[in-house]
């Protein structure tokens, strides 16, 4: 099979495909549309190609497609003035086959359908289970382990705390760093989350909120009422990148408020730890007051978030014991971290031209000028959260950004 549109368009600026699925040919094939996506939670990239066919060809059996290789080539000239200008590799696994019908009028001799594929690490850890255990070891030593199960190649896995005892039970790699993610910390901040990206053929990341929204924007993009029009007072560079550009989301403060954050950004959650050794309880994130309402009784009131409450053994272990569980870091704040990359905070939504350059992880920076001088409302910088590549059959191309708000997330870590 073999995916590729018109060569002849790449002098304009569209997107050219070139590829097969493991060397198998289906004849009179039209590729219609490929589909990519990445999102920082979500630890496999997905990729989805739509095809057209005349249902009465040669070699028509479909399921020669399954467990085959899926690899594609895309590259245009819109790359150029990057600073790498190199073509986008995808090499996935073909692992379904839908939404097959009847195209046109019927009775009709063209057929749709939808391949879609997957890195091998996501089959993989399908495929194997995990039952280990682990004796005061890091968070980050762990999630290694667990991609060396599934054969993980690149990889960036940031160095993280605390050290703690655990046991996998018969779990799958990647719910074993799923759990690892809840309770790693960067300082006293518990916001890693694992994800991929199609660099390098697939590049699994195990990184915190905190160390993703310390590195600069790797892009900017200019925005004006004209788009990239060079006309009115704007003194800013024109933007060689057509963007259209809205803001689902600016603040959800009754939502910040139900998952434990408040209009300062500060965590508000509540927890009670219980140590059945030496029968000692910890109250956190109470004041006096909140503990006087505690004491009070039915009846009582007073502030506070969600109320969470856990075993630990604060106090009492030891290096020949083991190590503490330090579940009085993580478990305030986690719930909170991971509301701030909920779809219905999405801060920003970019539609831009194809653009392979731009990973999930990624921070961009989008400068709005005003007509009165200074920075339109909404310009700043944002960390890319979800993007979707949509190339069409002609090679015409975007790429939607999802992003929340680099400023919110500072705030709250």
């Amino acid at each position: 099979m073999t995916i590729s549109d018109n060569g002849t368009y790449s002098d304009q600026g569209r997107v050219t495909a070139t590829g097969g699925i493991g060397g198998i040919e289906i004849n009179e094939t039209t590729t219609k549309e490929i589909i990519l996506g990445e999102n920082i939670l979500n630890p496999s990239v997905q990729t989805a190609i739509t095809f057209n066919r005349y249902l009465y060809g040669d070699n028509q059996n479909l399921d020669q497609l399954k467990g085959k290789t899926l690899n594609v080539t895309l590259q245009s000239s819109l790359t150029s003035s990057f600073s790498r200008p190199i073509p986008m590799n995808i090499e996935n696994t073909v692992y379904r086959l839908d939404n097959r019908r009847l195209i046109n009028q019927s009775p009709s001799s063209i057929e749709e359908f939808t391949v879609h594929a997957c890195h091998e690490t996501l089959l993989d850890d399908a495929k194997h289970l995990m039952s280990k255990s682990w004796n005061c070891a890091t968070p980050n030593e762990i999630v290694n382990a667990a991609l060396d199960c599934v054969k993980a190649g690149p990889r960036t896995v940031d160095p993280c705390d605390p050290q703690r005892d655990y046991i996998a039970e018969n779990i799958h790699p990647f719910r074993v760093i799923s759990q690892q993610a809840n309770v790693a910390l960067d300082g006293d901040d518990p916001s890693f989350v694992h994800y991929m990206t199609y660099e390098n053929g697939g590049t699994h990341y195990f990184r915190s909120l905190k160390k993703l929204i310390s590195a600069g924007p790797v892009m900017t993009y200019y925005y004006s009422d004209g788009g990239e029009s060079e006309t009115g007072p704007s003194t800013l560079p024109v933007n060689p990148y057509p963007i259209m550009v809205n803001f689902p989301c600016d603040f959800d403060y009754l939502t910040d408020l139900l998952n434990g954050v408040d209009i300062n950004g500060n965590n508000v959650n509540t927890g009670t730890f219980f140590n059945l050794i030496n029968m000692g309880m910890n109250l956190f994130g109470m004041d006096g007051g909140a503990m006087s309402g505690i004491a009070g009784g039915i009846g009582s009131c007073f502030e506070g978030g969600n109320m969470k409450q856990s075993w630990t053994n604060k106090g009492n272990s030891h290096k020949d014991y083991g190590c503490e569980t330090d579940v009085e870091k993580y478990l305030l704040k986690r719930q909170a971290r991971m509301a701030l990359l909920d779809r219905d905070k999405i801060a920003l939504r970019m539609v831009t031209t194809w653009n392979p350059y731009l990973h999930v992880g990624h921070i961009i920076e989008l400068k709005w000028e005003s007509k009165n001088g200074g920075m339109v409302y909404g310009s700043g910088e944002y960390l890319v959260t979800s993007m979707m590549h949509k190339i069409q059959l002609g090679g015409y191309s975007t790429t939607t950004i999802d992003c929340v708000s680099k400023d919110v997330l500072q705030r709250t870590m």
